[in-house]
Parts: structure tokens; sequence; C-alpha cells
């Protein structure tokens, strides 16, 4: 491509990109929208594939804006659906380095903190996982792994935001490491599953299921979380990518628990 048209093209990726940011920011009007980019496309010689990228990016990058205290009020959630149904963008597509798992974690915290319950486990109703009476199951991960080590880190206290439903601990608030687990056992792979009782590990050869009652320390970091259990030397580390996620949705979770 020449430099001039190559310059052209870039200039119109950036303009189609802000274009989907602030139509989901400021709730514009998506069929003006829609022409808009079919004009700009013209103008910059961008292909219909390209313009779904900027669409993506654009949806991402205004998840970010919206969100970046961590948490979804109903209007910004409406929006960013809306948008992703009108552009007919998949789950598949707007999950590049997880970004419509943080959508679908910051509107379940927003509504737990807001209503003070969870009501979600219908999207993971296909697998089997062993449940006590009167136990639900409240969110899943997929593909995480386990691992069991030394107890890295003293407990600490994080300071919360007092919410209708709950107590919520800001993104800003959790530390920027990462479980380093060359030290470490490496248990199983499998699913991750936080239920109304406590959390559940299912691997290929083992499973384990730890109450909250059990938990003596619950470590966040950026990729997961780390679990002591009370009167153990040992930890479990859980790779789910959302440690930030995990430790609001457990703290919370006690509490109400401890409420009754």
């Amino acid at each position: 491509m020449h430099p001039a048209c190559h310059t052209n093209y870039k200039v119109g990726l950036t303009k189609m990109v802000d274009l989907a940011r602030r139509a989901i920011i400021d709730g514009a009007d998506l069929r003006f929208v829609n022409s808009r980019l079919l004009a700009l496309s013209r103008v910059h010689q961008v292909t219909p594939k390209k313009i779904r990228r900027a669409l993506i990016k654009g949806w991402t990058t205004a998840l970010l804006r919206i969100a970046k205290n961590g948490l979804l009020n109903d209007e910004c959630e409406r929006r960013l659906k809306q948008f992703q149904d009108f552009f007919k963008l998949t789950e598949t597509d707007l999950n590049y380095n997880f970004a419509f798992d943080r959508f679908l974690e910051a509107s379940a915290l927003h509504e737990l903190l807001s209503a003070g319950k969870l009501d979600k486990a219908d999207k993971w109703k296909n697998y089997s996982i062993e449940l006590s009476e009167n136990e639900n199951l409240i969110w899943l991960f997929r593909r995480v792994v386990q691992y069991e080590g030394e107890v890295l880190t003293e407990a600490y206290s994080l300071k919360g935001k007092k919410c209708a439903g709950g107590i919520y601990y800001q993104p800003d608030l959790f530390p920027d490491a990462t479980v380093q687990t060359n030290r470490m056992q490496r248990k199983e792979r499998g699913i991750f599953a936080i239920t109304s009782k406590g959390a559940y590990f299912g691997g290929r050869f083992e499973s384990l299921h730890v109450n909250f009652g059990e938990m003596a320390m619950i470590t966040p970091f950026a990729n997961g979380i780390g679990i002591q259990l009370a009167g153990s030397e040992k930890q479990l580390f859980f790779i789910n990518n959302a440690g930030w996620f995990t430790y609001n949705l457990i703290e919370n979770l006690i509490r109400m628990q401890a409420r009754g």
C-alpha cells in the first residue's frame, strides 16, 4: 500500500474506533452510527472485516471508560449490550483480552452490590457440580489451573466502599503482582466455581470443596486468587485471570452468609 493511502486508511480506522466508543458512552442513534461508518469506509478504503475490528475495539475502549471503577450501572450495561446486538458482535469477538468476561463480571458485581443477591447460574446449567443441600452455584470459571504452595504473604486488609448490598473493593486497591508458580506444585486443570457456601474445584482426576468457614485467608492477585485453609501451612492458588472479581465475590458472599 502506498504510504499516503496507508495513512488515510489508519486515520479512517481511528475515526471508526472513536465513533463506536462515543456512540456507546453518549447513547447515540446506532442507525446514524452505521451510516457514518459506511461513509468513512468509502473515504478511507476500509474493508468490512476491518470495520468489524474497529467496532470491537470501540466497544472494548468504551467498556474500560465506563467501568473504570470496576462496576456498571443499568444504563451503561444496556448501551453496551444494545451495541453488541445491533452490530451482531459475538461474545468471542468481544472477549479479546478477556474484555467480555470483564463486562459480565462488572455487571454481576453491580447486581450483587445493589440488590444484595446474584442469580446468574443458568448459563452454567450444563456443568455438573456436587452441591450440598440449599447450596447454589453463583459463578463458574473454566480452564482454571490449580496450584499448591507455601503461604506467600501475610494477611492484609483492603478498605472497601459500602454499598446497598455489601462492600466493594475497587480494582485500584489490588496489587499488580501475579501468582508466581515456579516453586509451586501444579495440581489440576478444571473448573473453579463459587457457590453460596464456598468454593469448588473440579479437575479430571480429583475435586475439592472448601466452605467459607474453612478459609483462613483470601489473597487476590492480578491473575487469580490464593486461599489458605484454616490450620494448614499450605495455600491453594487458582489461576483464573479474575482475582479482583473473585475476591469481591467471595468476600461479599461471606458477609451475606454471616447476615443469614
